[in-house]
C-alpha cells in the first residue's frame, strides 16, 4: 500500500508580500508505535499569483521528496486549500494533475472554516452593511469600541485601561444621573449590567467598593475583521457584555481628551453609533438591537459548528486538529438540519439565546417602512440574514457534497458506514425509526445531535442520485470485502475499533483509513499559521530562505516539541500515580474518590530546557540517518533548495522575466506622442462641477448669485417670479449655456451643445467662496466622472 500524502496550500498576501506555503500531511507512528498524523512545511516562496504559477512552484518544492523516483511508494492523493484568489484550490487542482504531481484519482476539498466564515460575512454585510470608516452599522460600532480600549491600553498599559474601567463602574453605581441616562438610552444593557453586579455581590465576601475596584476590563482584544476567524463574534460579545461601561467610558474620555486627539475622535464616533435611534423614545439603541441578533446567531449556530471543524478527531486523538474529514458528510447533514429547524416558521424566536433580541424588537414601534429602523426593519433584516447565510453556505460547501468527497463517510460513525454501504451496494434502507445519538462524534452539550439514519444517508447520497458514483470510488473498490463485512455484520462493527471486529480481520481497512483518509484536512489553519510567521519575518526584510527555515522550525520544534514533551510527562505521571495507588493499597490506605491529579499541560523551567535538548538530539539523529540514505549530490540539492533563494520558484520566474526584458531591449522603440495628462485641482483650475450644485449641497443660492453676476441679457429678461419658479436642474442648464458661450468667445473652446459643458469657471465672489469651501469634495466628484 503506497503512502498517501495530503497537501495543504495557502497563497497568502500580507501588505504586498506574497507567501506560498506548502504543507504535507501523512499518517505515521511514533517511537512507541502509536498512530499519529504528521505535518511538515516543504518551503515558503512568493510563487506567482496564478493557478499555473502556483502549481509549478508546488511541483518544484515537491521535487525535494524525489517524487519521480518514489512514485510507487508515495502518492499525492488529496489537495486542500481555500476557494479564493489565484491560488484557489479548485484552480490549482487540475494544474497539479496535468503536471502529474497529484495522482490521477486524487481529490480536493476546500477549507470549512473559510466556508462558514464567508457565509457569516456575506449574510452580515448584505444585511447590516460593511465595516469601515464612514459606515454606520453595528460592526463599525464594535470596531470603534475595541479600538477605544486598545488605544487607552497603548497610552498607559493595562493598568490605565483597568483604572478607566473600574472608576467608570464606581461612578455609575454612585450617580443617579448616570443611571437615568442609561435607563433612557439603553435600558436592556443597563439592566443586564445591574444584574451582573448584584450577582457578583452575592458570590463575593468583599464590599461593593472593593469588588468594583477589582473588576478588570476585557483583555486580549482583537480588532474585529471578517477576514479573521471568530474576531467579529467575540467582539460583539465583549461590546454587548460591557455596553454600559463602554458608553460611559467614551463619554468621560470626551471630557478628558482634547478635541483634536485620536482618542477623542474614536469616542465621539463611537457615541454617535451607540446612541443611534429610529425615534427619541426608543428604549434600546438600533445597533445594540442588531448586535443582540448577531450574537445570538453566533452563539446558537455559528460558533458551535466553527469549533467542531477545528476539533481533534475523537479516534485519531491529539494532534489530529482539523482532521475530521471522515465525519464531515454526516456533520453537514446535522449542521444544515439544525439550520433548517432554527429558521423554519421563525422557530429561532423561541430559542433562549434570541430572547433579549425578541424582547428588544417587541419594544419597538412600527414606523410604516422597514428602512426607518422600527419593528419592520428587524422583520426584514432577520429574514434577509438567514436567506443570505443559507445561500452563501450552500455555495461554499457544495464540493463537500460531491461523491469524490462524501465517500469518506464509510469511515465515519460505524452505524452510518454500515447503512451507507448497504444503500450504495444494494439500495437497502435502514429501519425508518433508527436514530443515533451522535454526541461522541459530533457536538455534545445540553443539546446533543440525534440523527435519523435514513435521512443522513439520503443527504450523503443526494437521495440515492450519487450512490453509484460513491460505490465506484477507488477506496471503496479497494476495500470492498472489508466494507461488506462491516455492512453485513451483526450489530455495529467499527473499522477503527478492533474490539468490535467480531473475529473478522479488518487490519487492512484499518490501515487504509489511517493512510487514505486521516491526513485529509477540513481546514488550513496549519498553513495560515505559517503565512503569519512568514509575514512577520518579511517585515524585517528576511528573504524566502529565512522564511522557509522559520516554517521548518515551527513544524519540527515549535509545534511538535510540546506534544512530545507533554506525552512523555503524562506517561511518567501515570506510572507514578499507579505506583502510588499500589503502595496505598498494600498499606491498606483507601484513596478518596475525588482525589484527582491534574494533567501536565506543558514542561517548565529546567525540565523544559532538558527535554528540549533531548528532543533536539533525537531530531538531529533522524536527520543524520536520513542523510546517510541519500547520495551526496542529493543532499546538496536539498540544501540548495532550502538554504538559499537560488532555486526558489520565484527566482526562476524572475530569471525568465529578465530574459524577456533583455530581449525587449533590442526591439524597435515606438514612442508615444506627448500630450498633456494632468489633474488640476479646483484651487488651480478654478472650476466647479455643475452636477454638484444641487439642493442637497445647498447650491441654489450660489447658482442664482452666479447668474446675477454674469448679467447676461437672457437672464435679465426673466422676471423674479420666473427665476424663482425654475428648478435647480433648470438653473444649471441655463448656466451651461452661458458658460458654453463664454468658453467660445474667451478661450476658443467650442462644444457642440450645452449638455457637453460639465463644469464652469466661477466668476461671482459667492461662487468662488463656495468653491474654496467644497474644493476637496468637488475634486472627488470630478474624479468619479
Amino acid at each position: 500500500m503506497p503512502l498517501h500524502i495530503s497537501l495543504i496550500t495557502d497563497h497568502g498576501n500580507r501588505k504586498g508580500v506574497d507567501h506560498l506555503v506548502k504543507v504535507i500531511m501523512w499518517s505515521s507512528v511514533d517511537a512507541k508505535g502509536k498512530r499519529l498524523i504528521r505535518r511538515f512545511n516543504l518551503d515558503i516562496d512568493a510563487g506567482e499569483h496564478t493557478a499555473t504559477g502556483a502549481a509549478e512552484a508546488i511541483k518544484k518544492s515537491l521535487s525535494v521528496l524525489g517524487l519521480e523516483e518514489e512514485r510507487d511508494n508515495l502518492r499525492f492523493s488529496h489537495l486542500h486549500g481555500d476557494r479564493g484568489g489565484g491560488g484557489a484550490v479548485w484552480k490549482i487542482f487540475p494544474e497539479l494533475q496535468s503536471l502529474e504531481v497529484l495522482h490521477v484519482l486524487a481529490t480536493w476539498t476546500n477549507c470549512m472554516l473559510h466556508a462558514l466564515q464567508k457565509a457569516l460575512e456575506t449574510a452580515s454585510i448584505r444585511t447590516f452593511g460593511k465595516q469601515g470608516m464612514g459606515h454606520k452599522n453595528c460592526f463599525q460600532l464594535c470596531y470603534l469600541a475595541i479600538m477605544l480600549m486598545v488605544t487607552v491600553k497603548k497610552k498607559g498599559g493595562r493598568d490605565l485601561l483597568n483604572h478607566y474601567y473600574s472608576r467608570t463602574i464606581a461612578r455609575l453605581m454612585q450617580s443617579d444621573e448616570w443611571q437615568r441616562v442609561g435607563d433612557s438610552n439603553f435600558a436592556l444593557a443597563l439592566q443586564s449590567f445591574m444584574d451582573e453586579i448584584e450577582e457578583l455581590e452575592d458570590l463575593s465576601d468583599e464590599s461593593i467598593d472593593e469588588l468594583i475596584e477589582s473588576l478588570k476590563c476585557p483583555a486580549n482584544l482583537m480588532q474585529p475583521n471578517f477576514g479573521r476567524w471568530g474576531t467579529v463574534s467575540s467582539a460583539a460579545k465583549v461590546v454587548l457584555d460591557n455596553w454600559t461601561q463602554i458608553y460611559f467610558m467614551a463619554e468621560t474620555i470626551k471630557k478628558a481628551e482634547k478635541s483634536e486627539s485620536y482618542l477623542y475622535k474614536i469616542a465621539n464616533s463611537l457615541l454617535d453609533l451607540m446612541t443611534a435611534k429610529a425615534y427619541p423614545e426608543q428604549e434600546n439603541p438600533t445597533h445594540y438591537v442588531s448586535l443582540l441578533f448577531f450574537r445570538a446567531f453566533c452563539k446558537t449556530f455559528f460558533d458551535p459548528h466553527m469549533e467542531w471543524f477545528k476539533r481533534n478527531d475523537p479516534v485519531f486523538g491529539e494532534g489530529s486538529y482539523g482532521q475530521v474529514s471522515r465525519l464531515v458528510p454526516e456533520h453537514m447533514h446535522i449542521m444544515l438540519e439544525r439550520f433548517r429547524v432554527l429558521t423554519t416558521n421563525d422557530a429561532w424566536t423561541l430559542h433562549p439565546s434570541f430572547k433579549p433580541f425578541v424582547i428588544a424588537v417587541n419594544g419597538l414601534r412600527e414606523l410604516g417602512k422597514d428602512t426607518k429602523g422600527g419593528k419592520e426593519f428587524y422583520e426584514t433584516t432577520t429574514a434577509t440574514f438567514f436567506k443570505q447565510f443559507e445561500r452563501s453556505l450552500a455555495t461554499q460547501i457544495k464540493h463537500w457534497q460531491d461523491p469524490d468527497v462524501t465517500w469518506m463517510a464509510v469511515a465515519g460513525h460505524p452505524m452510518i458506514a454500515k447503512w451507507l454501504m448497504r444503500k450504495i451496494a444494494n439500495n437497502e434502507s435502514a429501519p425508518s425509526d433508527l436514530e443515533l445519538d451522535m454526541h461522541l462524534h459530533h457536538m455534545g452539550g445540553t443539546n446533543p445531535p440525534v440523527v435519523n439514519v435514513n435521512e443522513c444517508i439520503d443527504f450523503i447520497t443526494a437521495e440515492n442520485k450519487n450512490s453509484t458514483d460513491i460505490f465506484n470510488q477507488p477506496f471503496i473498490q479497494e476495500f470492498l470485502n472489508e466494507l461488506a463485512i462491516i455492512a453485513d455484520g451483526d450489530g455495529t462493527i467499527d473499522a477503527l475499533d478492533p474490539s468490535t471486529w467480531q473475529g473478522n480481520d479488518l487490519k487492512r481497512i484499518h490501515e487504509g483509513i489511517w493512510n487514505y483518509i486521516a491526513p485529509n484536512s477540513t481546514h488550513q489553519q496549519a498553513a495560515e499559521n505559517l503565512v503569519q510567521t512568514a509575514n512577520h519575518l518579511a517585515k524585517t526584510n528576511h528573504g524566502e530562505a529565512r522564511r522557509t527555515a522559520s516554517a521548518m522550525n515551527h513544524c519540527l520544534f515549535a509545534r511538535d516539541f510540546n506534544r512530545w514533551a507533554v506525552g512523555k510527562l503524562r506517561r511518567k505521571q501515570k506510572r507514578q500515580e499507579q505506583r502510588r495507588k499500589e503502595a496505598n493499597n498494600d498499606a491498606g490506605i483507601l484513596d478518596a474518590d475525588d482525589k484527582r491529579v491534574s494533567k501536565v499541560r506543558r514542561p517548565e523551567g529546567k525540565q523544559k530546557l532538558k527535554m528540549f535538548i533531548q528532543y533536539s538530539d533525537g531530531i538531529l539523529k533522524s536527520i543524520a540517518t536520513a542523510k546517510k540514505a541519500l547520495t551526496a549530490s542529493r543532499v546538496r540539492e536539498i540544501h540548495n533548495n532550502l538554504r538559499t533563494s537560488k532555486n526558489k520558484s520565484s527566482t526562476v520566474v524572475a530569471e525568465e522575466k529578465k530574459k524577456v526584458y533583455d530581449a525587449a531591449l533590442q526591439k524597435k522603440l515606438n514612442p508615444k506622442e506627448g500630450k498633456l495628462l494632468m489633474d488640476f485641482t479646483p484651487f488651480i483650475n478654478g472650476t466647479v462641477v455643475l452636477s454638484y450644485l444641487n439642493g442637497v449641497n445647498g447650491g441654489r443660492p450660489y447658482l442664482l448669485a452666479e447668474l446675477d453676476f454674469r448679467d447676461e441679457k437672457k437672464w435679465r429678461d426673466l422676471t423674479d417670479a420666473q427665476k424663482s419658479s425654475m428648478s435647480d436642474k433648470e438653473l444649471r442648464y441655463f448656466l451651461r449655456g452661458l458658460e458654453r458661450t463664454r468658453l467660445d468667445y474667451e478661450e476658443g473652446i467650442q462644444y457642440e451643445k450645452d449638455e457637453d459643458v460639465s463644469e464652469i469657471k466661477p466668476l461671482s465672489p459667492e461662487m468662488q467662496e463656495w468653491l474654496e469651501e467644497h474644493q476637496e469634495r468637488i475634486m472627488n466628484e470630478k474624479n468619479r466622472k
